[in-house]
């Protein structure tokens, strides 16, 4: 058996009939700033029970919370660096481009 995970912003642009082979189909809705600190959580270690665990926290939840933001977004900011300075500086980047 395999599970195969499939990711998109925009379903009208897939085929239809690769829809039809998907079993099971999950809106996950875009990011806010709690679905971040999880993310920033699972790839790097962070806490995320409070808002100041890093002096970039700040600037990315005001970056986040004024616009729509995909979590594959954020995820694949977080994955291009262990490093987390280098990690949430390459995410505030990525969020200041799209603004």
């Amino acid at each position: 058996a395999r599970i195969v995970i499939f990711t998109t912003s925009n379903k009208e642009r897939l085929e239809p009939t690769l829809l039809c082979l998907m079993d099971m189909k999950i809106h996950m809705g875009q990011c806010c700033f709690e679905g971040f600190k999880k993310l920033a959580s699972s790839y790097l270690g962070l806490s995320h029970d409070n808002d100041s665990t890093h002096r970039l926290y700040p600037d990315i939840k005001r970056l986040i919370e004024g616009q729509a933001v995909p979590p594959g977004q954020v995820a694949e900011a977080l994955m291009k660096s262990q490093d987390v300075d280098v990690a949430l500086q390459g995410l505030v980047r990525s969020l200041e481009m799209k603004s």
